[in-house]
């Protein structure tokens, strides 16, 4: 399974993070409800820690839209990476 991009339909893939946010940082995805609440929270707690912020989808195929997954019938889940 990949993040799905919110903005563009296209599975985000290691090598499209440059090597100086790699550096000395580590990569997770969280699905927590509403993807922007996330981000929200993330920066208030982490401020200037955190190195960058991408919403977007996880689930079966690439295909969905926004509308589309926040019907709950994709098999998507809204997430942060």
């Amino acid at each position: 399974m990949g993040i799905i991009s919110s903005y563009k339909s296209r599975e985000i893939k290691d090598d499209q993070i440059t090597s100086e946010e790699k550096v000395g940082s580590e990569l997770a995805t969280f699905g927590a409800g509403c993807f922007w609440g996330t981000e929200k929270f993330f920066r208030k707690q982490f401020g200037a820690k955190l190195v960058s912020t991408m919403v977007g989808y996880m689930g079966d195929s690439s295909k969905a839209s926004y509308h589309q997954v926040c019907t709950g019938t994709t098999n998507h889940a809204e997430v942060l990476q």
